[in-house]
């Protein structure tokens, strides 16, 4: 999977998506909610990750570390 490939797992996505330092609307998701690209900072590396939140539902898109 491409997540592995860039060094994240679906519990880190999760915890940046929970606890983010930084939330940007990007666009209006497919399942009735908007897609956020998610930023949190952490010993010297940030995480980033797009997801569509809905009230308290999220789909995970995609995730990258900086």
């Amino acid at each position: 999977m491409r997540v592995r490939e860039r060094g994240l797992n679906f519990e880190e996505m999760r915890q940046v998506v929970n606890y983010h330092d930084k939330k940007t609307q990007q666009a209006r998701g497919e399942h009735g909610g908007f897609i956020y690209k998610y930023e949190k900072s952490a010993e010297g590396v940030t995480l980033v990750v797009i997801a569509e939140s809905k009230k308290n539902e999220h789909w995970l898109i995609s995730g990258w570390r900086f």
